[in-house]
């Protein structure tokens, strides 16, 4: 189970380090180590002898748990960085993006019922008075928003895909939703209402590239959300994913 080359000091003091952690970390330590001869799941179990009475050393309490959560949070939103950082916006934000619940996040007003869905454009699907956006990969993702009066200049170079649609928000709000406590959806931390100009008709832009293959539970995968008024609904994809 173990590698021969470690001595049994060097991997109870690796596992006693381990015990410590919260999951995300365990996880992500597991990850980024360089020995695959133990699956993550024979770890934690092998962990069990180490840190008698806690299943795999990870029954937390409330409090802790509320703890190790906020610090993934933080550590998430660390890892993001405003892809147009010298591009400045009436409005804008950088957040980790929870999707691990459904694959995507949406882009709108929360207390705004859908009213159907329809095709989908790229990453992009308009959903009422809102907007679904898809994900490359499966996983939680980087997203900076940016709220302009006119539309900025397209660009491309260094995106794997982007779409652009057109959106009626009803009540003024196209918000990403913010994860509420415990939750597995929503950004990080509050990102801004993109609806500059209240009730009305906005061009939706988002670009996307994948994350590299690093082996991480952090977010690779980077989204930038541009958001204008514009009267036209025509779906435009700029670049096509594979």
């Amino acid at each position: 189970m173990f590698p021969a080359a470690r001595s049994d000091a060097e991997l109870l003091a690796h596992g006693r380090r381990l015990c410590a952690l919260p999951r995300w970390r365990l996880i992500d330590d597991w990850l980024r180590g360089e020995d695959r001869a133990i699956n993550l799941r024979g770890l934690e179990s092998a962990l069990v002898f180490l840190c008698p009475g806690v299943i795999g050393g990870h029954e937390l309490s409330g409090e802790q748990e509320m703890k190790a959560e906020a610090e993934y949070l933080a550590a998430s939103n660390a890892t993001c960085r405003d892809p147009w950082p010298r591009t400045r916006a009436r409005r804008q934000g950088t957040a980790a993006v929870l999707t691990s619940e459904s694959d995507g996040y949406r882009i709108g007003d929360g207390e705004d019922p859908y009213t159907g869905s329809g095709p989908t454009h790229g990453l992009l699907t308009v959903e009422g008075s809102g907007v679904s956006v898809g994900t490359i990969r499966q996983g939680n993702v980087c997203v900076t928003v940016k709220a302009f009066l006119h539309a900025p200049p397209l660009r491309l170079k260094g995106w794997t895909e982007v779409a652009e649609v057109g959106v009626t928000s009803r009540s003024g709000r196209l918000v990403v939703p913010s994860a509420q406590p415990g939750g597995m959806d929503g950004a990080a931390r509050p990102l801004p209402n993109l609806a500059i100009e209240g009730p009305g008709r906005y061009r939706v832009r988002v670009y996307a590239r994948a994350g590299d293959d690093s082996p991480t539970i952090l977010p690779t995968e980077r989204h930038l959300v541009v958001v204008h008024p514009g009267r036209s609904r025509k779906a435009i994809v700029h670049r096509p994913g594979d």
